[in-house]
């Protein structure tokens, strides 16, 4: 990873909250935001959490 942990795990948070407002208002369904989290967590971390299971 280039960047600081905590950096990466705060956009990952802030991404999180952003994300729920658009499952609340009916734009997102809870799989959609699943997905687009996982890319994110894939794209910045280079590990893919689908390997774990």
């Amino acid at each position: 990873m280039q960047d600081p942990p905590r950096l990466l795990a705060a956009s990952f948070v802030a991404m999180e909250d952003g994300y729920q407002m658009e499952v609340l208002v009916g734009r997102r369904t809870r799989t959609e935001v699943i997905t687009a989290l996982r890319a994110y967590a894939r794209a910045v971390t280079g590990h893919d959490v689908a390997d774990r299971a």
